[in-house]
């Protein structure tokens, strides 16, 4: 395995399949305080974390996104995940992690904030999806 693939590896992907909501751009300081969920890699709740929240136009340029990325570190996405409605990639060697979700419709657009919210979790427990 070359260096590259053996580091996109180690890079723990998620995907979820949900729509989400509109954030700032750029590297967001974060403190949340909570108890890591039943499954959790990790958790970071309490740290501060760096998370960087692309937002893109909608679900194709979304899923264009999470294609180039996989493209990128030459690796193949999962056949499970062949269309997503957001997805998160975080380090397992620091409190770095970046989002990406649809643009929310509205403040009522209960599937966008539960989504929000599912793809921050992942940046503070990691992987926790049942297989």
């Amino acid at each position: 395995m070359r260096a590259v693939t053996k580091t996109a590896v180690a890079i723990l992907i998620s995907f979820c399949l949900l729509a989400c909501s509109q954030a700032p751009p750029g590297p967001l300081p974060v403190s949340i305080t909570s108890t890591a969920i039943e499954g959790a890699e990790h958790d970071r709740s309490g740290q501060q974390m760096v998370v960087t929240v692309h937002v893109h136009r909608g679900l194709k340029e979304l899923n264009e996104a999470r294609d180039a990325w996989f493209k990128r570190y030459n690796l193949d996405p999962p056949s499970s995940f062949d269309k997503v409605l957001g997805w998160t990639v975080w380090s397992p060697q620091d409190n770095v992690c970046e989002i990406h979700i649809s643009t929310i419709r509205s403040i009522e657009d209960r599937g966008g904030l539960q989504t929000a919210g599912h793809e921050l979790s992942h940046c503070l427990y990691g992987g926790f999806h049942r297989e």
